[in-house]
């Protein structure tokens, strides 16, 4: 139960000098206040209230309870429960929770509330069950349906929502899911478009092919929840200085040396001589893929793409899901050079900082000086532009459109002609961003990869 209570008190002392003046204080006093009033009532109102024409101001949110997936699933296919999925119609049919029924409230999430709710009250008439809304993520979609359910009266001691939404039920309970044919979750006329970048349905028409290797960058812990067939699965700190020192000294968590990475490379069996094809977990991860990515293109591989959208674009486009990264198969892979085209270290940022503009993609908490992840100190680099990484994807993980994207960058104050520097806390959402910078046509960009980890510990910060 949630409650809120707010209180306002205000208390008045007024003295008088002594009893031989009391009733001349009162007399002056009331003759004052009459006097105010007569002021107040000729007086324009400090708050008038809105005229017609004034736009009405949005509701305040109803709040949101929560079911666990492990909760669901419990209840699942049990009486008195209803499951309403209330994503995009094309996504329900891709992939959703099996009994769960379709209520697209896109429209709703669009601004269009006449619309969403012709479609809730629509689903639940002559319903008096549990509901459970299942989302992308379990925020704005759910958020909007709670805002009309209530509207409509539906008792919302009765609805909840699926914590974390689709994502990750899709992750945790993959073999939970009934799928439909290939749907691209983003239609291809609105997609992102980058060469370093591909939709799930690239991949379910490459993934057979001798030359393509697909990677899982969220590791071998989340692959054995589940991960599309025949990925392998790494993590970016394997192909990172980060087996010595810690986390802010110099050089910690970059690109390995080339040696060290051809190494490295060649045991997960990732060699030029392959299309790579990298996923991970969007906006709900840390940009995992892109930052390996990001190391590839500096090796020099030639054929490297990420997935618009990561591992739910995946699963929602009804690629094969299985539980467990397939095994490696070792290469032999010589990297000759790092081409630092597109990297810039501690050094040589402080040596020409005014030459720069800095961006700062971290959450906002982290840029306001919260110490969550071992930093030496909190806040951020100097006059650093705050861009967060989610704020480059849409709901459901998808990217947002390259015009979108360069409006936020534009709205920055970011132009293509400006020397730009991304940094997060360890390089990783950062590499991200400045993949997205380049495709956007953002050319003078540079991923700082030992970042606010490393800038903290031996600069000032704001």
């Amino acid at each position: 139960m949630i409650s809120w209570q707010c209180s306002w008190q205000r208390r008045t002392n007024l003295c008088f000098g002594g009893k031989s003046h009391m009733k001349k204080n009162l007399a002056f006093i009331m003759s004052l206040f009459m006097l105010l009033g007569i002021v107040a009532g000729c007086a324009q109102p400090a708050a008038s209230a809105p005229s017609q024409d004034a736009a009405p101001e949005a509701a305040a949110d109803v709040p949101m309870a929560y079911m666990t997936a492990d909760e669901l699933e419990a209840v699942l296919g049990t009486e008195g429960y209803l499951v309403l999925d209330v994503r995009k119609a094309a996504d329900y049919a891709a992939a959703h929770i099996p009994g769960a029924i379709s209520v697209d409230m896109d429209a709703a999430v669009q601004g269009d509330i006449e619309a969403g709710t012709a479609a809730m009250k629509a689903a639940i008439e002559g319903v008096d069950d549990t509901l459970v809304l299942v989302c992308y993520s379990g925020k704005k979609y759910a958020q909007a349906s709670t805002n009309i359910l209530s509207s409509l009266g539906y008792d919302t001691s009765k609805v909840f929502t699926l914590q974390d939404g689709f994502n990750n039920w899709s992750e945790a309970k993959a073999d939970l899911i009934e799928t439909g044919e290939g749907v691209a979750v983003t239609p291809a006329a609105v997609a992102f478009e980058g060469q370093y970048v591909v939709n799930a349905q690239y991949v379910l028409d490459h993934m057979g092919d001798a030359n393509v290797l697909l990677v899982d960058a969220r590791g071998e812990d989340a692959a054995k929840k589940g991960t599309v067939e025949g990925a392998i699965a790494v993590i970016w700190q394997m192909f990172a200085a980060v087996s010595e020192g810690a986390a802010g000294d110099p050089m910690w968590g970059t690109v390995l040396e080339p040696a060290a990475l051809s190494e490295a490379l060649g045991a997960a069996g990732i060699s030029p001589d392959k299309e790579i094809i990298l996923f991970a977990a969007a906006q709900n991860g840390w940009g995992d893929d892109g930052r390996i990515l990001w190391e590839l293109v500096a090796a020099g591989f030639p054929n490297v793409k990420m997935v618009d959208g990561g591992y739910d674009a995946l699963v929602a486009a009804g690629a094969p899901i299985v539980k467990g990264a397939a095994a490696y198969t070792p290469a032999e892979v010589t990297i000759e050079a790092i081409d630092e085209t597109h990297l810039i270290n501690t050094d040589a940022l402080a040596a020409d900082y005014a030459n720069y503009k800095i961006v700062d993609v971290r959450a906002d908490e982290e840029y306001e000086g919260q110490v969550l992840y071992g930093e030496a100190k909190g806040g951020h680099l100097p006059g650093a532009i705050h861009i967060r990484y989610t704020d480059l994807f849409n709901e459901d993980c998808t990217l947002k459109t390259n015009e979108e994207i360069i409006a936020m960058f534009e709205a920055a104050g970011l132009a293509k002609t400006d020397n730009i520097v991304t940094y997060c806390t360890a390089g990783i959402r950062s590499a991200y961003m400045q993949l997205i910078l380049e495709m956007c046509g953002y050319e003078n960009t540079w991923n700082y990869d030992e970042s606010y980890y490393r800038w903290c510990a031996c600069q000032e910060v704001e």
